[in-house]
């Protein structure tokens, strides 16, 4: 086991993560993975990523932490490539562009805004950005089997920019059908293509832009509930995922 070459961002090797692989930006997320796993265990901590292993339903699942936008994200996923992820689900949170996708929704991402600004350091920007179609089938499935909450399944904008101030940008986004805006699918969804490995997202809505709502827990815009439609949203994400990190194990 020591002779396996060890990530220098994630500090993990081949002998520390399983080929199926729940990413978030925020490494918190992945410490309270444990609520969902068996055998739940933290495998390493360093630079702010966090990686942590555990059994769904007997199925070996890893979760690691990406960091915020496209940059810090492409270290993990090219780390837990190179470490032989081989299907990574995005379980993040996004603002929704329409005013139907309202917080405490779901949605999949069937194909990403390639405004990340990374991704076309790997594929030149005529490549679309889009999930793996087994993956996406998991995904729509299970949530359609399973999922208590509002969901929505359409494209999403991955912008490099968390402070939005371009009101003509988000509209323009908005006019062409785009749900919500997020920092990582595209890059996600683009370096899966290069490096070999099945991608796929689903994203809980803690804010809205085309109402005007902040972000939970940063503007009082938002009422006290909101954030526990987040909390209960961010939970029912990690649940279908890892059910359909399961379907997907057996082949279904």
């Amino acid at each position: 086991m020591g002779s396996k070459r060890i990530q220098p961002h994630l500090m993990v090797s081949e002998d520390d993560i399983s080929e199926l692989v729940l990413v978030s930006g925020d490494p918190g997320r992945i410490e309270r993975l444990g609520r969902f796993l068996k055998e739940f265990a933290v495998v390493s901590r360093h630079r702010g990523f966090v990686c942590a292993v555990g059994r769904y339903k007997g199925v070996l699942v890893t979760g690691a932490s990406t960091g915020i936008g496209g940059a810090s994200a492409a270290i993990a996923l090219e780390e837990l490539a190179n470490a032989g992820a081989k299907v990574v689900i995005r379980v993040g949170t996004a603002g929704g562009l329409q005013p139907e996708v309202d917080v405490g929704h779901l949605v999949v991402a069937t194909a990403a805004v390639r405004d990340d600004g990374v991704g076309a350091k790997y594929l030149p920007l005529s490549y679309p950005a889009v999930p793996d179609l087994d993956v996406l089938r998991a995904l729509l499935r299970t949530i359609e089997e399973r999922c208590s909450l509002k969901w929505h399944a359409g494209p999403v904008w991955t912008s490099s920019n968390y402070y939005l101030r371009s009101r003509k940008l988000i509209d323009l986004w908005r006019r062409a059908g785009v749900l919500a805006v997020e920092m990582e699918c595209a890059t996600l969804f683009v370096l899966a293509k290069v490096r070999g490995f099945k991608a796929g997202a689903l994203l809980a809505i803690d804010g809205n832009l085309a109402k005007g709502t902040a972000k939970s827990g940063l503007s009082e815009k938002v009422p006290r509930e909101a954030e526990e439609r987040v909390m209960r949203a961010i939970e029912e994400e990690v649940k279908v995922a890892l059910e359909a990190l399961v379907r997907l194990s057996k082949g279904a």
